[in-house]
């Protein structure tokens, strides 16, 4: 079987997930290729490769770099890949057309998420090329289902739903961290993990200024980059936070972080099934989750976080300066989180889904059942 990725240079969660289940992939099971289209950091070839994986680079340049897929095509016809799996519209637009020019016999069309408006040609392709072509098409959450049927008018028999997950959280030195960070023992922290627009961090800031009112030792920790770093930190500025609140940029600790922190928000204008949340999860944070997308699915609201309105900001402020007066109710939202990650979203369960889909979709071609490998011959 073969992965078609974008990039993975400065990818999000969907690039992580993919490279995570492909490399999980019982290697006695599958031939794993995994095609990067453009070019790409080097530590995520290292670990596939680390892995097993055979990988492909076309290095395309811009969308008008035609010719690399021609390396794809080869690729698909030498090896005789069953099975092409691409991830994100673009990829998918090429493998729905590459995969009927080589006759890939099963070609999974993965949608990590977008929102759903705004964009006439990319539902009419989604429509009718892509789904029409895929086997299946794969959404990360029942609300993104609902949303291709809704406004792409995607049959609904065509989209099968794969969760998201995570593998266990690798902590290191918490308390080498917080003397890093300068927090002082006792001081709540409060953590948002990614950073472009989508994911509203001015929101964030402007509840955490009122919310340093009445807690003014707390501090706000945002892990990733974001297009307005700029921006943010004016903002952080004029809101007069100072060291309270800090933009770490991107941080390979993330895990580590969480464990420092009591709360952790999500403040999103949309999302699909975040990766953060399940993050949140696995670290047993109290969470304020935006009530977007998938993350409703993950998260029931007063059982394992709190869900807002991510557009009312005092709903966002009240939520958050809730469990930092409750301790108790952290504790307990946190506990039963961690509990439905691990049952629920974590990789080793993504991962066997994910298998049983493959096998399935390649013995319902008629070309065997349950085979030994499935990928290159």
């Amino acid at each position: 079987m073969l992965y078609v990725l974008d990039q993975s240079w400065g990818g999000g969660g969907a690039e992580r997930l993919a490279t995570s289940v492909i490399a999980g992939l019982d290697e006695s099971r599958f031939d794993r290729y995994l095609c990067f289209t453009r070019p790409t950091e080097e530590r995520s070839k290292v670990n596939a490769r680390a892995a097993g994986i055979t990988i492909l680079e076309l290095n395309r340049r811009s969308k008008l770099d035609l010719l690399p897929w021609l390396r794809l095509m080869r690729l698909l016809r030498a090896k005789r890949i069953d099975v092409l799996h691409t991830h994100k519209h673009g990829s998918n637009f090429w493998g729905a057309i590459i995969s009927g020019i080589v006759r890939t016999p099963v070609f999974f069309a993965h949608e990590h998420s977008w929102p759903y408006t705004g964009d006439r040609l990319r539902v009419l392709v989604d429509r009718f090329l892509i789904s029409r072509r895929a086997t299946q098409m794969i959404a990360v959450s029942e609300a993104d289902k609902q949303l291709m049927i809704a406004v792409e008018h995607i049959d609904s028999d065509r989209i099968t739903i794969l969760p998201n997950g995570i593998a266990p959280p690798v902590v290191g030195d918490v308390e080498a961290l917080r003397a890093e960070l300068r927090i002082a023992p006792g001081a709540p922290v409060i953590v948002c993990v990614g950073a472009r627009p989508e994911k509203r961090v001015d929101r964030l800031l402007r509840a955490f200024a009122e919310i340093t009112v009445s807690f003014p030792d707390a501090r706000l920790l945002v892990i990733g980059r974001s297009s307005d770093e700029e921006g943010l930190q004016a903002l952080v500025d004029e809101l007069g936070l100072g060291a309270l609140a800090q933009l770490l940029g991107n941080r390979t600790d993330v895990a580590t972080i969480l464990e420092l922190a009591d709360i952790a928000v999500i403040a999103s204008d949309r999302e699909g099934s975040p990766l953060a949340v399940l993050e949140y999860m696995a670290a047993g944070c109290g969470i304020v989750a935006a009530r977007v997308g998938g993350i409703p699915d993950m998260v029931g609201d007063g059982v394992e976080g709190i869900l807002i309105d991510p557009a009312d900001h005092e709903e966002l402020t009240e939520a958050v300066s809730r469990l930092l007066r409750d301790p108790s109710l952290r504790e307990q939202l946190g506990a039963a989180a961690r509990e439905r990650q691990i049952r629920e979203f974590s990789l080793a369960h993504v991962v066997a889904l994910t298998g049983e889909l493959y096998e399935s979709a390649f013995a319902a071609t008629g070309r065997g059942t349950r085979p030994a490998t499935i990928g290159g011959r």
